[in-house]
């Protein structure tokens, strides 16, 4: 499973070469039903035919339409460590689908609980009883069952606006999905200040009444392992041999 994962993210980037640009092609019908339903789904809350849970606190979805790269995590670490700062109580509720994600949640926001549910629902209502007065939905654009107070949305200024859906590409929703969102936040990090400032005229077009805003990712603090616990980002790497391991969407920022 994870061989296959790593396939459709380089074929998804161009780099599978020609047979793999082949193979990905014949995800064509997949993509346009997974494109249908999507579609239905989305109209059907749209006409209040599906449901929605309505939490007693409120709950503001960090998400994006892409399949990773967009710099969620950090983002909403940030967010919780503001609203912390203006005196709210917010938790973390998120399916957890990568341990690593969790503990860097825990490590940066000390004090913030972070409720691992596979239902977000459940995931809310438990952060209501741990008496959080606002719950941050990681990855929860598309989870349209709970109903939310505030969308964010993350754009990342490296990915095409248009690439295909799943499972051919990396969207989970066209662009056009912007439209229900109440903030859109363009992220760059090896891209130039001009394509995140393009993508987000591009993206403003979809949603004219959301608040546009645009961050550059960038290294903070180098941490290591054994000894002096930090070494600030201005005095470069430790000395010697550097072995980079990256578990994130798209390294090359790291890198």
């Amino acid at each position: 499973m994870r061989s296959l994962r790593v396939w459709l993210r380089r074929s998804w980037d161009g780099q599978s070469g020609p047979l793999g640009r082949l193979a990905i092609g014949l995800f064509l019908p997949t993509e346009l039903f997974y494109r249908w339903a999507v579609a239905l789904r989305n109209r059907c809350y749209d006409l209040g035919i599906l449901s929605q849970f309505e939490s007693r606190i409120p709950i503001i979805s960090v998400g994006n339409l892409a399949v990773g790269g967009t710099g969620k995590t950090p983002f909403a670490s940030w967010l919780m460590t503001r609203l912390t700062s203006l005196g709210h109580r917010p938790a973390l509720v998120t399916r957890g689908y990568g341990s690593d994600e969790v503990l860097l949640y825990k490590i940066r926001n000390p004090g913030v609980p972070v409720v691992v549910r596979k239902s977000k629902i459940e995931g809310v209502a438990q952060a209501a009883r741990e008496e959080a007065n606002v719950a941050v939905l990681d990855d929860g654009f598309q989870h349209r069952a709970a109903k939310r107070d505030v969308d964010i949305v993350l754009l990342a200024a490296e990915q095409s606006t248009e690439g295909s859906m799943l499972p051919r590409g990396r969207f989970r929703e066209p662009l056009n999905a912007l439209s229900r969102a109440d903030a859109i936040v363009v992220t760059r990090k090896i891209a130039t200040e001009e394509a995140a400032c393009a993508l987000g005229r591009l993206a403003i077009g979809e949603a004219p009444e959301a608040v546009l805003g645009q961050i550059h990712l960038v290294g903070g603090v180098w941490t290591e392992l054994e000894g002096d616990p930090h070494v600030e980002a201005h005095d470069g790497p430790p000395a010697g041999d550097l072995l980079a391991v990256s578990s994130i969407a798209e390294p090359d920022g790291f890198h």
